[in-house]
């Protein structure tokens, strides 16, 4: 088989599958191994980068709804939603809803507060409050108490929950009355117990 190849071209062809052995062993021996370590650590880049961006995203919702809650917080703040209940202010208010809403008269009770359980209020650092506020109120017309109640509904600080209305006539009309109510006596026809429920929040120091 020398003479036939030659020795030269028989050597040539034992370098080169020695050549071939060598690079196969590398192939296997140090390329495979490399290249799964980069594919490793390639993966584990891509993984980091999609945490990354995961955690952005997040940070961007997390920004959008500071946004929003802050908004509803200042709406809660221009409503008066965020108070301690203060009475005077209180008063104050229901003096102006009585003149607005045309009733005659309005006597009314402000029960002590109360601190109502409510777990996200108490995780947000807030306490919820309540007041029960019992009013006896006389107008000429039923429209007028009507008007009042909208008005306590709507222009009231913090948020007021009607319980309950009771509505009657206190008078018939009568001659003698037309005759009174046409000299511009305010004279009571009907009359109205109304038992509202008053809710607003206050800072929790004790949590915070």
């Amino acid at each position: 088989m020398i003479d036939v190849l030659g020795a030269k071209r028989l050597m040539g062809l034992l370098i080169m599958a020695g050549l071939v052995v060598a690079l196969a062993a590398a192939h296997y021996m140090i390329l495979l191994p490399r290249q799964e370590k980069v594919e490793r650590e390639l993966r584990t880049l891509e993984n980091s980068i999609s945490s990354r961006q995961g955690e952005i995203d997040q940070l961007r919702k997390d920004f959008a709804e500071l946004d929003r809650v802050k908004f509803r917080y200042n709406e809660l703040l221009r409503f008066g939603f965020v108070s301690d209940q203060d009475r005077i202010i209180a008063r104050a208010r229901i003096n102006e809803l009585k003149e607005a809403s045309g009733v005659i008269a309005t006597q009314y009770q402000i029960k002590p507060i109360q601190e109502e359980d409510n777990r996200k209020i108490t995780e947000a650092g807030y306490k919820l409050l309540s007041s029960e506020i019992d009013f006896k109120i006389e107008a000429f017309d039923d429209v007028d108490i009507y008007r009042f109640i909208y008005l306590l509904n709507h222009g009231f600080p913090g948020h007021i929950d009607i319980e309950s209305v009771d509505l009657k006539r206190i008078r018939d009309v009568s001659v003698p009355l037309l005759q009174s109510i046409g000299t511009g006596s305010q004279t009571p026809l009907v009359e109205a117990r109304v038992v509202a429920r008053w809710f607003t929040i206050s800072e929790d120091t004790e949590a915070q």
